[in-house]
């Protein structure tokens, strides 16, 4: 759009600066400026990813605050809550909280490599099987009370990644619990249901992506570059120093670097393919793997 003529952006200020006076002969809206631990929660997953994507660090430098002040200034008695507004938070946290949290720091890890957000993803998927869980499978919204499952698709997804990443099968074993238990409501109707479905699908095809590397070294940030060239949603990615990191049962486990380069290995169940040390071998085969 090309700029208006002096004259006319004359009269436009003066017509906007007499709109302005009379506009504030009247009460200004209210501002709803409160902070909430779940949509931070979604916002914090999402950049976090999208930095990796669209090569943005300052995206994870804002998800990593937006994490760091959730987790100092929301929690009260080892508990999280759900607002927080003019320097006091409030009202206690619901699963949607704890999820989108969860998947926040899963999150986290996955772009950072520290070990404080995995188990940070424990604390809260601990808290959430205390104060949420239906004896029936899947977890209430509000704690202890108010029947009303939400946040359980979100909570397969987080479940299945801490499965993958810790090798822990009591994280499958919770995940399977509630995909079990909202079984018959996909039958029914699973127009509302896209999450859980989604999740299921990591939980039962993930695609586990292991880089043995320093993410500090450029030629492990050339592999990690190739991933972002393809579409993985079942995408569940592991940078690691050494192979050491993986836990027992791991698909990887026993694999090393090859020659002293940052090494990629892309496992799906048991199996798991031959080593890659350059971004067009990793690109070549998954453009391959994702070949209808």
């Amino acid at each position: 759009m090309s700029h208006l003529d002096t004259e006319t952006e004359a009269r436009m200020a003066k017509c906007r600066a007499i709109l302005l006076a009379e506009r504030n002969k009247r009460i200004r809206p209210g501002k709803d400026d409160k902070v909430l631990a779940d949509w931070n929660g979604l916002i914090i997953a999402a950049l976090a990813l999208a930095s990796q994507t669209f090569k943005r660090p300052g995206w994870l430098t804002i998800a990593k605050g937006a994490y760091a002040f959730v987790q100092t200034n929301m929690n009260a008695n080892n508990r999280m809550l759900h607002s927080w507004c003019a320097g006091k938070a409030r009202h206690p946290a619901t699963l949607d909280d704890h999820a989108n949290m969860a998947r926040a720091a899963v999150a986290l890890y996955e772009s950072t490599g520290n070990f404080g957000y995995l188990n940070d993803t424990r604390k809260l998927t601990d808290q959430i099987d205390a104060y949420y869980s239906d004896e029936n499978g899947g977890y209430f919204f509000a704690a202890n009370d108010n029947a009303t499952p939400s946040g359980n698709g979100t909570l397969v997804g987080v479940f299945t990644r801490m499965y993958y990443l810790t090798g822990d099968e009591t994280y499958r074993t919770r995940a399977e619990s509630i995909v079990k238990a909202f079984a018959g409501e996909v039958a029914r109707n699973f127009f509302p249901l896209s999450t859980l479905l989604n999740s299921n699908e990591l939980l039962n095809r993930g695609l586990q992506i292991v880089i043995i590397g320093d993410r500090a070294n450029s030629d492990t940030a050339a592999l990690l570059d190739a991933l972002e060239n393809h579409s993985l949603p079942n995408r569940i990615l592991n940078v690691i120093a050494t192979a050491k990191h993986l836990p027992d049962g791991h698909p990887a486990t026993g694999k090393d670097q090859i020659d002293g380069k940052p090494t990629a290995y892309v496992c799906e169940g048991p199996v798991c393919s031959l080593s890659m040390t350059t971004p067009e071998d990793l690109s070549a085969f998954l453009a391959i793997k994702l070949t209808p």
